[in-house]
């Protein structure tokens, strides 16, 4: 398999300590590999996260949220949404997007909407799309607000959403 040889290529790069082809090497041992290779995809993240590597730490915490360690996952993404850190001067939208899932799963509204607008604010349609929904449904804590909905529905669309 083409995938599996470029795979261990970029392994061989990694531990030569080529920052992009340890990434490349965790990307393809996270969504490409059998299961078992978790332990491998966590070890490379973590070390990739400990250089301060962007793509590393968000894949990381994305890891850490799909195997139940949530706390990991939130100090992780923490890290790296955060403007003018890791994330660079707006933070990560991916980072945030998750953020911001995670407190809407746990209820706690307020804290998913401050960290949607922040991945909309960067340029995530479907937070965009995500704060449309909150605003002219309502929530708990969130009071039903039409124009401030129909803003992020047509901000969404101008972003090519296709909802």
């Amino acid at each position: 398999n083409d995938l599996l040889g470029a795979i261990r290529l970029f392994g061989r790069s990694a531990q030569k300590g080529h920052e992009v082809g340890e990434y490349c090497f965790r990307w393809g041992q996270y969504h490409e590999l059998p299961p078992s290779d978790i332990t491998q995809a966590l070890r490379w993240y973590t070390r990739g996260a400990r250089m301060d590597h962007e793509g590393c730490i968000t894949m990381l915490g994305k890891l850490y949220l799909a195997l139940g360690h949530q706390m990991q996952a939130l100090d992780w993404l923490k890290k790296v949404a955060a403007p003018f850190g890791v994330g660079g001067q707006h933070g990560n939208s991916l980072a945030q997007w998750l953020l911001a899932e995670v407190h809407f799963k746990g209820g706690s509204m307020r804290e998913a909407v401050r960290w949607y607008k922040r991945s909309a604010e960067n340029g995530d349609a479907d937070a965009m799309m995500r704060l449309f929904h909150v605003f002219t449904k309502g929530a708990v804590g969130i009071p039903r607000e039409a124009a401030r909905g129909n803003f992020w529905l047509l901000a969404a669309a101008a972003h090519g959403h296709q909802e």
